[in-house]
């Protein structure tokens, strides 16, 4: 077991850094998730899409009966999800504000979502009363509001308006972390969210990769350092052999005990010297690497 504990204390440390970086993980996760994410707003004007007499030669168009329409405007809203998460449920408003004090006339108008499926797409009742009464209000509620792919749209509301004069679309999204902002390729191309997370994710592989190697070259280090004290301690051992085999009249020993049990254990004690003049820590730390009689070992 003794000789088990330097790679156990390895094993704790390689713990606590896991633990510290499951936790950093844990943090970047929250925050990702509780972050305010933008939602990308395109508005579409068309002036004059349909003109007498370019609609029907000598045909008139009659709206509500009495109403000659001479001219067809179009105005397009298209929601797009860049950031990196899916959301349900998501209420958007639309206001069409006009710029004099014409009345918008909204000849038709059509809502689709995602791959032009209608179904997706639920009108609001409960859409609350405009600023003004010349401004039209719409409600809708996204089932869905998935990650755009290929630059494809996840909402698009078409109004027809008769006449030339085209007026100001508001948007406005109304579910909590989520915002809107006007569309740009920038945002597709370079989502911030992503990169961000992108960037934490490399950090964490650096710390993961740096913990391994720095575990890999400790335990290289000490088993490289214990096969040089191992080697230095059996030179020791076959030197003092060697004066006992001589006779040295200088060098004598008194004992029962074989020439290398003899050497085997004179060596061990002088390691021991040097072993006790560590420091707890030290010895703690070196656990693995605390001298044993039979580190020695003879060729016979």
């Amino acid at each position: 077991m003794k000789e088990y504990i330097g790679t156990i204390v390895i094993g704790i440390i390689t713990l606590l850094i896991g633990a510290f970086i499951g936790y950093y993980v844990d943090i970047i996760k929250t925050q990702n998730q509780n972050k305010t994410r933008y939602i990308d707003v395109k508005i579409d004007n068309e002036r004059g899409v349909l003109q007498a007499p370019d609609i029907v030669d000598d045909v008139e168009i009659i709206w509500n009966k009495t109403d000659i329409i001479k001219a067809i405007s179009s105005i397009t809203v298209r929601l797009y999800n860049f950031t990196d998460k899916d959301f349900e449920k998501v209420p958007v408003y639309i206001e069409l504000i006009p710029t004099d004090d014409q009345e918008i006339k909204i000849i038709a108008s059509n809502t689709v979502g995602e791959n032009d499926l209608p179904d997706s797409i639920n009108a609001l009742k409960n859409i609350g009363k405009p600023s003004s009464e010349k401004i039209i209000k719409y409600g809708y509620e996204i089932d869905t509001l998935n990650r755009s792919d290929d630059l494809q749209y996840i909402f698009k509301a078409t109004y027809l308006i008769k006449g030339n004069t085209l007026p100001n679309a508001n948007v406005y999204i109304k579910k909590k972390g989520l915002k809107e902002q006007v569309f740009s390729i920038k945002h597709y191309q370079s989502d911030p969210t992503i990169k961000e997370v992108l960037l934490k994710a490399l950090v964490v592989i650096l710390l993961i990769g740096i913990t391994v190697g720095y575990i890999y070259l400790l335990r290289w280090m000490l088993k490289i350092g214990q096969k040089r004290k191992i080697k230095l301690a059996n030179e020791h051992a076959l030197y003092i052999k060697s004066l006992i085999e001589d006779d040295n009249d200088n060098f004598t020993v008194n004992t029962n005990l074989s020439t290398d049990e003899v050497a085997k254990q004179i060596t061990y004690e002088l390691r021991m010297i040097g072993w006790n003049k560590l420091s707890k820590t030290d010895k703690w730390l070196m656990k693995s690497s605390m001298p044993k009689i039979d580190d020695v070992k003879f060729e016979k």
